[in-house]
């Protein structure tokens, strides 16, 4: 039957003028075995694995990167920031399961020339590989790559199990030697400053507890003055100039050493009630150096002068024989000076 259609479709052929019944046989076989343009793959790719030091050539692993070298024409319009791929199976559909999209990410895509680009790409899936459809797009342009077959090895020894991590706990992370005596030495630092504080706070309660004791109505500048008459009213050389001499009575030269002591206390007595440190049990060095950390105006203007005070006051008593009623009256004159200068650096 088929015969005889064919017969009749080439006698209605030949009627035509110029026409070749032979032409007619060699379009239907044509049309017949020809694949349609629109499933045929539109670019044509190649495999490349870069060699790397410590891994096998042209073997994968996963995580190994390599490139898919693509030939075709790529439009001029692709948006190479939005490419990625979609992995279509023999039905043309879409693999969307949750290891799916592992077979193959597209990493970065260098085109070359307008028929030739690099693709890198990478697998974290181990085992043949199968990509029924293997499509680029920017989400508005779907290029088709073709099919595409390829083996992922795993980076462990064989016979070697990945085995899962435990129960999640602290973690015991070694420190280095070193760390720890950094640590020490801070923590030996802290506890030091902190006894010393406690000491020092210890040392200030005790103190004032000891000021205490020579607390009176007066200002410690009234009571100076009030202790420098009576100075001057008990000995009665503070009026008469007289030198002593070896030719003066034992009884006159312990009346100075008397005075020169008790000029020496009432002094640093106005030092401790002023300045509220324990001037009684101090010596010249400790006062000044007390005064240059919390009086610095004071030490700048004064300091000099007043070291040489307090050593003078000090040293008076030991002069004995050569103790001079003069020399206890300009002391008595340069400490009152003094303390007036001192009270109106204070103001």
């Amino acid at each position: 039957m088929a015969k005889k259609t064919l017969t009749q479709s080439e006698e209605e052929i030949s009627k035509v003028p110029g026409a070749d019944p032979l032409a007619s046989n060699s379009f239907t076989s044509q049309s017949n075995t020809s694949m349609p343009l629109e499933s045929m793959p539109q670019f044509s790719c190649k495999m490349d694995v870069p060699p790397l030091p410590g891994l096998d050539k042209e073997i994968l692993t996963v995580g190994r990167e390599f490139y898919l070298v693509c030939d075709g024409i790529f439009p001029k319009d692709l948006k190479y920031e939005k490419l990625q791929f979609k992995l279509l199976n023999s039905a043309g559909i879409e693999e969307q399961t949750g290891s799916e999209k592992f077979k193959l990410k597209l990493l970065n895509f260098e085109l070359r020339s307008a028929s030739s680009a690099d693709l890198k790409v990478v697998s974290y899936l181990t085992g043949s590989q199968q990509i029924s459809k293997l499509v680029l797009t920017d989400g508005q342009k779907n290029l088709d790559l073709g099919p595409h077959q390829f083996a992922v090895h795993s980076v462990l020894k064989q016979g070697e199990k990945n085995e899962g991590y435990g129960p999640i706990g602290p973690l015991e992370v070694p420190i280095p030697l070193l760390y720890w005596l950094g640590f020490f030495v801070i923590l030996l630092i802290c506890v030091l400053a902190l006894i010393w504080k406690i000491i020092k706070v210890r040392s200030k309660q005790k103190l004032l507890i000891e000021l205490q004791k020579f607390e009176v109505p007066q200002t410690p500048v009234q009571q100076f003055y009030q202790g420098v008459r009576k100075l001057r009213r008990t000995y009665s050389f503070f009026d008469g100039g007289a030198v002593l001499n070896d030719k003066i009575r034992d009884s006159d030269i312990e009346a100075m050493l008397e005075a020169s002591g008790r000029l020496r206390e009432i002094f640093y007595l106005y030092l401790l009630r002023r300045f509220k440190i324990p001037a009684l049990r101090w010596n010249p060095g400790q006062i000044i150096k007390n005064l240059r950390s919390t009086h610095k105006s004071l030490f700048f203007q004064k300091g000099s002068e007043l070291i040489k005070l307090l050593i003078e006051l000090d040293t008076l008593a030991q002069k004995k024989e050569k103790l001079k009623s003069l020399d206890l009256k300009q002391l008595t004159e340069l400490s009152q000076k003094m303390v007036d200068e001192l009270e109106e650096i204070l103001k």
